[in-house]
């Protein structure tokens, strides 16, 4: 009869799973998504302290109890609050917290910088200042959540390495197939509509310009995608001569019928959502004859809700090639590691090829076929088919310097010119020690990051369960695309920053890895496809995980138009492309423009209205967005200056009825002296207000109100660049005129100060120091 107790093995087997389950569920809250309740930390007026150096807006109160900014690796998860609300605006530095002000805060190494939200002292203005953390949110808490994990995860591997194999299931019947290709081909189409018109996640999460005909929304860079159609379209060069991203042409050259016929913005996104469409059904059906029935099922899934699709998809730019583009991109390299002739070989190395003149994918796919190939030790076709498939981009980028003379160096392209340039220089041994000891978490957050944090965390248990289920082995090809992914952090995190350019390293910009998500992709597909039936529950925790993943999933991908239940969107988007400090844009977009998606008008649609593309008129837009800003900053400024100014005025009465007491004093000492006569000194009466300086009487005893937040002042919005420029001048002058006063209003005082120091020193030496009130 069994005991019933626990042997050795078993209980080390339950051991090692909860060791597993916890560095798992500590990697998820040091790279994912908070899944532990935030610490409400409270700023004791004691503990604020201005900022060091000239004085500022800004003030500072040590705290070290959680992950920091470091730019430009964007980490904190802080929230600050003011008397219960929370500030709209953490800068990743603090210059702009002490230049302008106002509800800022920067949460850097060791310490919070912040200011109020009205400039006043936040130790003696009253009210309460508070900050939320994350729990078990630390650098090295998630470097080694991720060490045990992946410890945990080679235990498995050991353990079961003489375990039978993973018993093979049935495949689904064909008819089965077909509802789930249906079904999620339907379901991707309608989440990529749900983020077209006003719902658009690369638009809104910025500054948009918005379309007056539609009142859709576009990202700030609409006009270097539109230059792009301009070219293929055979306009003007004037047009198109200034495209910094015309190596991009796949997308605009296979979109150019529909944007002829429907315009390049409604045609543009019909397109972009067709493409999309029809490489999810290609990629599922490929993936079926390599994968199965099962595997390929899941993945149609995972894929159809896959946030990445509908981040870009939803507008008429090169960026919608992105999704099919790096999937037909895998299932090619997949080709290209099974024997093949050169015939075949050639043929799928040009398609993939072609995929490299829609986005920078070779720099990610290149490195990975001379992986794959020279691994199988075919190194003359590695040569060639990394040849083949560098040739349509290299002739386009010929015909384009030497057919239509347009230069191909600009800040956007010469990016890993620049990066590759600066590896070649050492940064020295104290800073890349630095660099190298940021990089494991930096690299661990970007991995969650790049592919909307989800997928990751699937692809990351399936490979913890692997060894107790499926058992199947990574693929080269996953292999590969996964280390060209890893190297190209390296270079871009590792290599000293060159000036002059984009800062390509950090969290910040996660998205340019986002090519690596088939093999994710793949690998979970495989995974599932050979998932036995299993009578411990794995099963059931697999399939827990995968319906996890696609319910988080959809709150990403239909998140716009659900106004964001959760915040779950918004922090993906900005994990994914955090292109703006302003992160309260994404719920304020939806608020003020609607959610409108591709059919229905915007609430910010003017009708008959005509809309203008043209590079000046866009930057006028952001301009005057920003000229917001800063007006809002200068008149917050300004109402602080006459509230220093009213100080002072009160003050200068106060110095005055001391003045006029002394001097009173002073006449009745020479009356009484016989120096002057009684008629005399009536004659040389003066009241209070005579010893007020010109300065002070123009101040009013009260200052004006505080403006609410983000009200830029009364005048009329500016209709031009000229105008633009004219309003920062003006109210700059404005600015720069009540500095003046305050200098002088603080000359007369110290004026005052001093004759009234002299006054009671004659007093004084006259034997009368009387008791004169002293001044404040």
């Amino acid at each position: 009869m069994s005991s019933g107790r626990v042997g050795p093995a078993g209980a080390a087997r339950w051991l090692l799973s909860i060791a597993t389950a916890v560095s798992f569920l500590v990697v998820l809250q040091n790279f994912g998504l908070d899944l532990l309740p935030d610490r409400r930390v409270h700023l004791a007026p004691g503990q604020i302290r201005p900022l060091p150096g000239p004085p500022t807006h800004a003030y500072a109160f040590d705290f070290d109890g959680s992950e920091p900014d470091r730019w430009p690796s964007a980490r904190s998860r802080v929230r600050f609050f003011e008397d219960g609300r929370a500030y709209p605006v953490r800068l990743h530095r603090s210059d702009e917290v002490a230049l302008v002000g106002g509800a800022r805060f920067s949460h850097e190494p060791g310490r919070i910088v912040f200011s109020s939200t009205d400039n006043t002292d936040p130790r003696t203005n009253g009210r309460s200042y508070d900050l939320a953390s994350p729990l078990l949110y630390h650098a090295w808490m998630g470097g080694a959540a991720m060490a045990a994990f992946l410890g945990c995860v080679a235990a498995w591997h050991l353990a079961t390495r003489r375990c039978a194999g993973a018993a093979a299931r049935p495949a689904a019947g064909a008819c089965r197939w077909r509802w789930h290709l249906a079904g999620s081909t339907a379901l991707f189409a309608l989440g990529l509509y749900c983020c077209t018109g006003t719902l658009a996640p690369y638009a809104i999460t910025t500054a948009p310009v918005i379309a007056h005909s539609t009142g859709y929304a576009y990202n700030p860079d609409h006009v270097h995608f539109r230059a792009l159609f301009d070219l293929v379209d055979g306009r003007d060069r004037a047009a198109w001569g200034g495209a910094i991203m015309a190596r991009r042409i796949l997308f605009p050259a296979l979109a150019w019928p529909l944007m002829r016929a429907l315009g390049f913005e409604l045609g543009g996104t019909l397109a972009s959502l067709a493409l999309n469409v029809v490489g999810f059904v290609a990629a599922a059906a490929v993936l079926r004859r390599r994968v199965g029935d099962r595997g390929a099922a899941a993945a149609a899934w995972l894929m159809a809700l896959y946030p990445g699709a509908a981040y870009w998809a939803g507008l008429p730019y090169a960026y919608a090639v992105i999704f099919p583009a790096s999937l037909l991109l895998m299932l090619g390299l997949l080709r290209l590691a099974e024997p093949s002739g050169p015939g075949r070989l050639a043929v799928v190395s040009l398609l993939m090829g072609l995929c490299y003149l829609g986005y920078d994918l070779a720099v990610i796919y290149v490195p990975a076929t001379l992986l794959v190939l020279c691994w199988r030790r075919r190194f003359a076709a590695a040569v060639g088919s990394a040849a083949l498939q560098l040739a349509p981009l290299a002739a386009w980028l010929y015909a384009l310097s030497h057919g239509l003379r347009q230069p191909l160096a600009n800040d956007n392209s010469g990016i890993y010119a620049r990066v590759l340039w600066g590896a070649l220089h050492s940064p020295g041994a104290a800073a890349w020690g630095r660099q190298v000891a940021q990089a494991a978490g930096v690299g661990c957050d970007i991995f969650f990051a790049s592919n909307f944090i989800f997928i990751p965390a699937l692809f990351l248990l399936a490979v913890a369960l692997n060894p107790l289920t499926s058992r199947v082995r990574f693929h080269a090809a996953e292999v590969a695309v996964l280390a060209s992914g890893l190297a190209l952090f390296a270079v871009l995190n590792l290599a000293p920053a060159e000036p002059g350019g984009w800062e390509m390293r950090g969290t910040w910009i996660s998205r340019i890895y986002q090519p690596v998500f088939p093999a994710l992709l793949v690998f979970v597909a495989r995974w599932w496809q050979g998932l036995p039936a299993d009578p411990r529950g794995l099963r059931w925790l697999a399939a827990s995980a995968v319906v996890a993943t696609l319910g988080c999933d959809a709150l990403v991908v239909f998140g716009p138009i659900l106004g964001d239940p959760f915040h779950v969107s918004g922090d993906a988007f900005y994990r994914f492309y955090d292109h703006t400090d302003a992160h309260f844009l994404y719920r304020s977009n939806l608020d003020s423009l609607g959610r409108s998606p591709l059919g229905f008008a915007g609430r910010a649609a003017i009708p008959g209205e005509k809309d203008e593309w043209d590079p000046r008129v866009a930057q006028l837009r952001v301009a005057v967005r920003a000229l917001g800003n800063v007006r809002s900053a200068i008149a917050q400024n300004q109402i602080a200056l006459k509230a220093v100014q009213a100080d002072f005025r009160r003050v200068g009465r106060d110095l005055a009825d001391a003045r006029l007491k002394l001097y009173t004093r002073q006449v009745e000492r020479r009356v009484g002296g016989g120096e002057i006569t009684a008629e005399q000194a009536r004659r040389e009466a003066k009241t209070a207000e005579d010893f007020i300086g010109p300065s002070l009487r123009a101040v009013p005893d009260a200052p004006p109100r505080r403006p609410d937040a983000g009200e830029p002042g009364s005048a009329q919005a500016p209709d031009s660049i000229g105008a633009v420029q004219a309003a920062i001048a003006a109210d700059s002058e404005v600015l720069k005129a009540t500095e003046q006063e305050i200098l002088w209003t603080q000359g007369e005082l110290t004026a005052a100060l001093s004759e009234l120091a002299r006054a009671r020193e004659e007093l004084g030496r006259s034997g009368e120091p009387g008791k004169v009130p002293a001044s404040r």
